[in-house]
């Protein structure tokens, strides 16, 4: 059965699944009642949002789990439930835009919980609602409560000045329709339109899409998805992936089954970047090359960002921000960004070869109640080669793409088209004292001449300004002198297909979970060259048993296999981020096939004392490493608590790695002194290693006041100590010494904010006996006035980094229509390095709701 068949065939189950979660076939599923009232939902938060309805009662205990930007919740910690009146209360304000994902099941009673209070001997304050015996006329039921829609939206206005830049007004439009159309059918619709000068840039956490138009269809066993919408798979091991799509989606739930489908335009391309800091530089780091002229930018908060393996949280006021026009990522002075930063940036980015569509679909099956579960996925990603995104393909250049197989570098059209006196066009010089080239003039060109991007030094033209129609233009710089060669690149249509099947099971202490995936990747749809190795698998494997008793504790032990291929296509990427790095291989390309088994045990009493350990090998063809590791934690670090951790990994005689943290902490009533020390020592004795080797010592004392209400305060010392070693392998040498104090406090108190960041870091560099200063600093005040609907932010910032050069053209629009004149001039405004804005708001509410 070809694979193009598999989604066809998903579609035509989905109202098979239906028609059984809406009839009385529950007879003929054996499986416990609370797995046939197993419900799940997707909100997205708004701002201050902690309290959430879920319009059910008498939950089952214990049923119930929360993720919130695929990161899941702990129970007590973050938050709260009532089961009986079905509940949430959110312990941290959400800022606003984040997706929760709620689950729980409920017993099938069929009455509310009613709640009365009253001293012994008193009648009850109200009347107690029985619930009606089975065959007794049912009395008329009124409508249920929240019945209707209830429109609501706020349109925003502020502006911002700073230093470097004028006075600029941002706008956005936020309409929202929610409400029930019968006892279980809900309807959410919104609308948006941010309407900012360019794009919106990555300063805000609470940031969403430009002209979103969504409507979500909700009822007991169903979720439907019109319009845009995000789609993906977190859970799966080697096909995770995350998606923004224009189309449609649908989700059944019922009886513990669960089945979806869905597919749409793609809207990006994943892509990652991994880089190292610099000395001295928050930003910007570019993401895509800067010199790129095809108008490709990153489709806003698809990012996501890891500093020395750590998620960062976007917005001017947390960790970064990004540019997603120019595709360069800054980071917020809350952090230190030094040449020992190693960052990783996943993102999507819009799209420059054809147009895409996105075709995924999952079911899952439980058997044996909760005991086991079945999991099938696919997914399918192709281009569209009739539609490309920049002008039709002709006959010529889809031969050419035919002949280029798999290779996109012989993909390239002659990009030469012969014309008539055309302007802003080029001519063709004959060979002299320089080789024949083309010359660009103004008028009476004969040929257009399409240019693209090579590595510097491998082409022989530049780029050299503008045209009047604000089209690059090139000269010639001479062979191997330039960063241009003529000709117009073409870019494959691909066709990306995975198949996931999945088990999972229990029975008592043991567990196991097993996966398995192929993939088949055709990099050029056009072309039947190369096409023997579309084909690759991954498989995990992983067994054990947990919560076993000993010593007053549980004891947990696991074992794993794994097994990747080098062929294999994941969605977005095969292996989490970091992911090599402990194993010493970052900079080793896979080749043939990785083969990882081991196991792990951990023993956890009371949750005060966690011990762990493992042991794992890693073989590839040619290559043997093996790891071992340890962790130990003793009560809390965030009162009084100890926790160690560590590995060494060696890779035969020519690699290896260790590393070692220590953190303690011991609080004194409101002061909390805390103390953390990191080592790491990585060498490398073969040719492939970019470097021989690096050796750090790092250590961190801080003092925190907290249990003060509003008021909080972080005062720290950083010390660092950085070893290289020589060219040879033969000794450690001293490179740089890093020495940073920084302070992180504030004040908030409902809607007034007052924060305050401060940090130095000077760097000695031994090797050659300079040093740097880097200060950074962040003043921030808001308030609120008019019950909210007049909010000023107020700040000031101080940071290092570097100025981007912005090539811009100046087109003729008219007399008096631009904003340059013909210099291409226009009037400057300074200012002091502070911004400010001020955002107005109105809501419409229903009737009879307060505002």
């Amino acid at each position: 059965m070809p694979l193009g068949s598999l989604p066809l065939i998903a579609l035509l189950l989905l109202p098979a699944v239906c028609a059984r979660a809406g009839d009385g076939g529950a007879a003929r599923v054996r499986a416990p009642i609370r797995d046939q009232f197993t419900e799940s939902r997707r909100i997205e938060l708004t701002a201050g949002e902690t309290k959430i309805e879920l319009g059910v009662s008498f939950l089952v205990e214990g049923s119930d789990s929360l993720i919130l930007d695929g990161a899941p919740l702990r129970r007590g910690d973050d938050y709260r439930i009532n089961i009986l009146k079905g509940t949430v209360i959110l312990v941290a304000e959400p800022a606003g835009g984040e997706i929760l994902e709620i689950r729980w099941s409920r017993h099938p009673f069929p009455f509310e919980p009613v709640f009365a209070s009253r001293f012994p001997g008193e009648r009850p304050a109200a009347g107690v609602t029985v619930p009606v015996p089975s065959g007794a006329p049912e009395p008329a039921r009124a409508a249920p409560q929240g019945s209707g829609l209830r429109l609501s939206g706020n349109k925003t206005i502020g502006f911002s000045l700073g230093s470097g830049r004028d006075l600029g007004i941002d706008q956005a439009l936020k309409v929202s329709m929610t409400g029930t159309l019968a006892p279980d059918l809900e309807v959410r619709a919104y609308l948006t339109d941010d309407n900012l000068p360019v794009q919106p840039q990555g300063n805000t956490e609470e940031l969403t899409h430009l002209d979103k138009v969504a409507v979500q269809i909700k009822s007991r066993h169903t979720e439907t998805n019109l319009g845009d919408f995000s789609t993906g798979q977190r859970e799966s091991r080697f096909a995770a992936f995350e998606r923004e799509l224009r189309g449609a989606s649908v989700r059944v739930d019922a009886f513990g089954q669960e089945a979806f489908a869905g597919g749409g335009i793609t809207k990006g391309r994943y892509q990652t970047a991994s880089f190292f800091g610099v000395d001295g530089m928050q930003g910007p780091y570019e993401l895509l090359p800067a010199r790129r002229f095809n108008g490709v930018i990153i489709l806003p908060g698809t990012e996501a960002v890891y500093l020395d393996g750590r998620r960062l949280r976007r917005g001017a006021e947390n960790e970064y921000t990004v540019d997603y026009t120019r595709a360069t990522v800054t980071f917020t002075e809350r952090l230190t960004i030094s040449s020992d930063s190693e960052i990783v940036v996943e993102f999507q980015s819009g799209e420059d070869g054809y147009r895409r569509s996105t075709i995924t679909g999952g079911y899952t099956l439980p058997l044996a109640g909760d005991g086991a579960t079945l999991t099938a996925g696919y997914y399918r990603e192709q281009d569209d080669p009739d539609r490309p995104v920049r002008g039709a393909l002709s006959d010529e250049e889809r031969g050419v793409i035919a002949d280029a197989g798999d290779d996109p570098s012989l993909a390239i059209a002659s990009g030469i088209t012969p014309v008539e006196g055309a302007d802003d066009a080029y001519i063709l010089v004959p060979a002299d004292t320089l080789p024949e080239r083309f010359v660009f003039v103004e008028t009476g060109g004969r040929y257009l001449v399409a240019f693209h991007a090579v590595a510097r030094g491998e082409g022989e033209y530049l780029s050299d300004g503008f045209t009047r129609r604000g089209e690059v233009k090139y000269r010639y710089a001479g062979e191997g002198k330039g960063d241009y060669r003529v000709g117009r690149p073409l870019a494959l249509p691909r066709r990306h297909e995975v198949v996931t099947l999945g088990a999972k099971g229990s029975s008592g202490v043991l567990f196991a979970d097993a996966e398995g995936d192929i993939s088949f990747l055709d990099r050029n749809i056009l072309s039947g060259a190369g096409d023997g190795d579309n084909r690759a698998g991954a498989l995990d494997l992983r067994a054990g048993a947990r919560g076993l008793g000993v010593a007053g504790g549980a004891l947990t032990v696991q074992g794993e296999y794994s097994s990747l291929e080098e062929r294999y296509a994941a969605p977005d990427r095969p292996r989490e981020p970091y992911f090599y790095r402990s194993w010493n291989l970052e900079d080793l390309p896979l080749a043939g096939t990785e083969r990882i088994w081991g196991g792990a045990v951990e023993y956890e009493r009371d949750g005060d004392v966690r011990i762990g350990g493992g042991w794992h090998r890693l073989e590839r063809d040619g290559l043997i490493a093996g790891r071992a590791e340890g962790s130990l934690r003793l009560a809390d670090l965030s009162d009084r608590g100890l926790d160690l951790a560590g590995y060494d990994t060696r890779t035969g005689e020519i690699r290896d790695r260790r590393y070692g943290r220590a953190e303690g902490a011991y609080g004194l009533g409101p002061i909390l002194p805390r103390v953390v020390f990191d080592a790491e020592r990585y060498r490398a004795r073969d040719e492939s290693a970019p470097d021989t080797g690096r050796f750090y010592r790092q250590g961190v004392f801080s003092l925190s006041r907290r249990g003060a209400g509003g008021l909080r305060g972080t005062l720290s010392y950083l010390m660092r100590r950085t070893d290289l070693m020589s060219a040879d392998g033969g000794e450690w040498r001293r490179d740089r010494e890093n020495d940073e104090i920084r302070f992180d406090g504030g004040y908030g108190a409902g809607q007034r904010i007052v924060e305050m960041v401060l940090s130095h870091r000077e760097t000695r560099y031994r090797s050659t006996g300079e040093s740097s200063k880097s200060d950074l600093a962040r003043l921030r005040w808001r308030d609120a006035w008019w019950s909210g609907s007049v909010t000023s932010d107020i700040g000031y910032r101080l940071s290092s980094g570097v100025d981007r050069r912005v090539e811009k053209a100046v087109v003729f629009v008219g007399e008096d229509q631009g904003d340059y004149d013909e210099y291409a001039a226009r009037s400057a405004r300074t200012a002091a390095i502070t911004w400010s804005s001020i955002s107005l708001r109105k809501t419409s509410s229903p009737r009879g709701a307060s505002s």
